[in-house]
């Protein structure tokens, strides 16, 4: 829905406050096709590494999506339960 944030998963180590991150072709291909979100719309980023992060799209066009980074937390790793 407009105005839901959209994640993402990035490289590990990438998460910086105040860094702008080139999204990879299909991450790029997931904001700007399948979501169709915009300049300035919320996304939240996954590193695989234990890093979240929260920002906004920077630029979004058929090429390039780059998200600028505004806010940094470390998450849990989740633990798959078997049963």
């Amino acid at each position: 829905t407009a105005g839901s944030t959209t994640r993402v998963f990035v490289a590990p180590g990438s998460l910086v406050v105040g860094a702008t991150l080139r999204l990879e072709d299909d991450e790029r291909h997931y904001v700007s096709r399948v979501r169709r979100r915009r300049v300035g719309d919320a996304v939240e980023m996954l590193d695989g590494g234990g890093a979240r992060a929260r920002g906004v799209l920077a630029r979004v066009d058929e090429r390039v999506a780059e998200v600028t980074v505004h806010e940094l937390a470390a998450v849990e790793p989740e633990v798959p339960r078997v049963e």
